[in-house]
Order: structure tokens, then C-alpha cells, then sequence
């Protein structure tokens, strides 16, 4: 599910129960929550999960629009650089799932311009073939070309040993995610052979210099 909602204003701590109340008769747990802020604009806070009871479907939920389509994993986050900058005026938003529209649950890399907009994210990738936990990052480059969204999604790619040599950890990459038809390219990280698989979490750290 994906939680979408203003910040209050002020300095203040407050503890948010962010299932929707359609879903609030869940009897399982909710896993995997993440949290992306907009660097831009500090009120602009997402946050997602997805809930074991329910994996089909389990639904992302805008709070602000009511509307939802099946997911499994979901990881969400803003590009953008430190509110004020100069390199990016408007942050877009990104997100990793694992769609349960089909059976294979195919990783699918999403980009919005407004998470509180009514309108489905544009689809900007689709990995098949026992693919697992989607860790997205993003972030505006501050050196080349000024402005640019650097987008990391971790994954897992051939899980279940299907994949030759056992090399999982992956990246799917894009130099430049916010330009109308983006290229992602995948970046095998694993350099050793393993008896089967990497483990499931692939979690990218981009730096402002452009080091990940």
C-alpha cells in the first residue's frame, strides 16, 4: 500500500498510523515500510508498505485519491537535492514494485511528476524472471550535467538458482530518469560466482559526487 500525505506544520513529533481505513481490517502484518521526503518541498512525505494477508492484491493507496492496483514489494523515493538548490526546481517521484497484476510478479519502475495526482505512473522499466525486493534510490546530480535524476533500483535477479554462476545482485540504472523515454540498464554488482543466489536485499547508496 502507498500512503500519501501532507506534513504538519511547525516542529513537532507525532506518531502516524498510515493504514488506510478501508484496510483496517488487515489481520497480518505490514512489511517492509519505507519513507521518502521531498527535498524540495518538506511537506510532500510518501510512505509505502505492503500487507501479508492480502498479497493479491495488496494495494497502493494514495490517501488523497482512493484508488489502488495490486502490488507485492513496493519502495518509493523524491530525486531531487537539498531545498533551495538550484539543480532541481521540482522533484519527481519514483517507486520499485513488484506487480501483482501477474502471476510472476514482474519488478516494474514507476515515475510520477505529483504522487498526489489521480494519474497512473508512467511504467519506465519491467524486469521478469524470479526477480525479488526492488530498493530504489534516487537523486538530482550536482556535478556533470546539473539536474540530471541518478536512478538506482537494487534487486534481485534469478532467485531460486536460475541464474548461471549464481550472480543476483543487481542494479537497474538510469543516467538520466527524468527525460521522457529514459534508458535503464542493468549492472550486475556481484562479483564472485555463489553456489545459488545473493541475497535478497540490494540496497544502492548514491553519493552528490556520483559515487554509488
Amino acid at each position: 500500500m502507498l500512503l500519501v500525505a501532507a506534513a504538519p506544520a511547525g516542529a513537532q513529533t507525532r506518531l502516524v498510523n498510515m493504514i488506510p481505513q478501508s484496510r483496517s481490517g488487515e489481520t497480518n502484518q505490514d512489511a517492509e515500510p519505507t519513507l521518502t521526503v521531498d527535498l524540495n518541498d518538506y511537506s510532500r512525505i510518501v510512505g509505502s508498505a505492503f500487507t501479508w494477508d492480502n498479497l493479491t492484491p495488496s494495494l497502493i493507496v494514495p490517501s488523497k485519491v482512493g484508488s489502488g492496483f495490486p502490488t507485492g514489494d513496493i519502495n518509493v523515493g523524491f530525486s531531487g537535492v537539498l531545498s533551495g538548490a538550484a539543480a532541481h526546481e521540482t522533484s519527481w517521484f519514483y517507486a520499485g514494485t513488484l506487480s501483482s497484476t501477474v502471476s510472476t510478479r514482474p519488478m516494474t519502475v514507476l515515475r510520477a511528476q505529483d504522487p498526489f495526482s489521480a494519474t497512473v505512473m508512467t511504467t519506465l522499466d519491467t524486469r521478469t524472471g524470479n526477480v525479488d525486493q526492488p530498493h530504489l534510490r534516487v537523486l538530482s546530480s550536482l556535478s556533470g550535467t546539473v539536474g540530471q535524476d541518478r536512478l538506482y533500483v537494487g534487486f534481485n535477479n534469478g532467485y531460486s538458482c536460475v541464474m548461471p554462476n549464481g550472480r543476483t545482485s543487481t542494479i537497474d540504472a538510469s543516467q538520466n530518469a527524468s527525460i521522457a523515454a529514459p534508458a535503464l540498464a542493468l549492472d550486475v554488482i556481484e562479483a564472485r560466482n555463489t553456489a545459488c543466489q545473493d541475497g535478497f536485499a540490494q540496497v544502492p547508496a548514491p553519493h552528490l559526487d556520483g559515487t554509488v
